[in-house]
């Protein structure tokens, strides 16, 4: 089903991304034409640095044409962390369509824009080959406890199936979107939930990339969107400026969220701007392509929830939802990914023949939905993006003349994190610290305030004690 979607099945316009457009009839021509060219390079996993231009999703669409997995990282990616995503994927080309800029990478495996663009437009016929549904189609890098990226394996057979469960999804049965409203990167794995969508349907796709309100809601204007899929935080964003109402979005149906918490106050904003359109709360870690559980946080929905929301019904979840008697959720069936390259983890395992993965998410379920309690280790998710605690501070160890470190999260009153601290044993000032470390976390992931201490405290365990830490931060942030 997965090359399906870049045959020459649709016509009308099908990408825009700021000025640029692109229709099916020219992705489908470009994309074809680029996987000739691809598939004489063998089947080694193929490096974009993308954000989320027209261009890189023609490069997505010819490496799953030739059966080159994909590898999606950000422009701003640091080079330490470029490198080793590069060497633990075994990436024999690296395709560079958002930019024309030099790049300290070896020149002769990389193929910037403009020759990109030139192998799109000479036409070159291609036929694409069935590839194993077990075969990996991507690998997305994800903040790993290690102090260095972990590559999620996506099989073909996890991107069908989400595709196909997310089409499917009971509200979308009375209209299919026509308009979807994207906003992720392709770097981050939430983009799967408005690129193949929108192929499936032969929708159209917008991406605003426009940094300023005006622009911003200019193009939501122009849009005429059915379908936003965002994360909570940029929606509160939105929700900042008094404009963005119905009156913006006078199309829209359906507000569908991941990546983050929805807060039920969030909702209830939303609701009062948007009284026709319906909200769904989704969820779904890398590691199960994308999502695999959803509801509409109707009225009554939102009135029975409390203080946290459900993120799922259990009836109609893409995988087998579970929670053990520790309270952590598992995941199982097609949606698993294929583990992490290069990494053996017990988190992955075989169950009765089914792939089974345990999410580290604590989870109950009553009244037939699904609600997350937390986590069982040091994960948190900043701006949409998932982020280990342990990254940052073996990172800060490893490359930053820090002895010894702890990254700590600050929440608002949503439960958002705000903020991210950390305290630091160094001889280093925090300012000299910042430098160094901006060199090697990518921007997502930098701390907004360093605090350098002579120890980090322990308890009477003689373990690191995150508590005090967290009173501190806190502190710390309301300064």
């Amino acid at each position: 089903m997965l090359n399906d979607l870049f045959e020459a099945g649709y016509d009308g316009p099908f990408f825009t991304c700021g000025e640029t457009a692109l229709s099916y009839r020219e992705f489908y021509s470009a994309a074809h034409s680029l996987a000739a060219a691809l598939s004489c390079g063998g089947p080694s996993p193929v490096v974009i640095r993308c954000g989320a231009s027209p261009l890189a999703a023609v490069c997505i669409a010819a490496c799953l044409l030739c059966g080159r997995p994909y590898v999606p990282v950000s422009l701003s990616l640091p080079p330490v962390r470029f490198e080793h995503i590069w060497r633990v994927c075994g990436a024999g080309l690296l395709l560079a369509p958002e930019t024309e800029r030099p790049s300290a990478f070896d020149p002769t495996l990389t193929w910037y824009a403009g020759r990109i663009r030139a192998l799109c437009g000479m036409g070159a016929a291609f036929e694409a080959e069935p590839q194993d549904p077990l075969s990996p189609a991507a690998y997305f890098f994800t903040s790993g406890s290690s102090g260095v990226p972990k590559g999620v394996c996506v099989l073909r057979e996890n991107l069908e199936h989400f595709t196909r469960w997310f089409t499917l999804q009971p509200w979308f049965a009375a209209r299919q979107p026509r308009v979807i409203l994207g906003q992720a990167p392709f770097f981050f794995d939430l983009s799967d939930a408005h690129f193949f969508p929108t192929l499936f349907w032969g929708a159209r796709l917008v991406i605003p990339a426009a940094a300023d309100f005006a622009s911003l809601f200019e193009t939501f204007r122009q849009s005429g969107a059915e379908l936003a899929v965002w994360t909570p935080s940029f929606a509160a964003l939105c929700l900042c400026d008094p404009s963005f109402d119905e009156a913006m979005l006078p199309g829209l149906r359906y507000f569908w969220f991941c990546g983050e918490r929805l807060q039920p106050a969030l909702v209830q904003k939303l609701r009062a701007r948007f009284p026709h359109t319906a909200v769904i709360n989704a969820y779904g870690p890398t590691e199960a392509a994308c999502a695999v559980a959803s509801v509409e946080i109707t009225q009554e929905v939102l009135k029975n929830a409390g203080p946290s929301l459900p993120v799922g019904r259990v009836s109609g979840a893409a995988a087998g939802l579970s929670v053990s008697d520790e309270h952590e959720l598992y995941l199982s069936g097609k949606s698993v990914c294929g583990g992490y390259a290069g990494l053996s983890s017990p988190a992955f395992s075989f169950k009765d023949g089914v792939r089974r993965y345990a999410t580290g998410d604590l989870a109950h379920i009553a009244g037939g939905f699904l609600y997350l309690d937390g986590r069982r280790d040091g994960q948190f998710k900043y701006a949409g993006c998932r982020i280990e605690a342990g990254d940052i501070e073996q990172t800060l160890c490893t490359h930053c003349g820090v002895a010894a470190a702890a990254a700590v999260p600050v929440e608002n009153s949503r439960g958002e994190t705000e903020k991210i601290v950390v305290f630091a044993v160094s001889a280093l000032s925090p300012r000299q610290l910042r430098d160094r470390a901006a060199a090697f976390l990518p921007a997502y992931m930098m701390p907004h305030i360093f605090k350098i201490v002579p120890s980090l405290p322990l308890t009477e365990n003689g373990k690191l004690d995150r508590n005090t830490l967290r009173e501190e931060a806190a502190r710390l942030c309301s300064l």
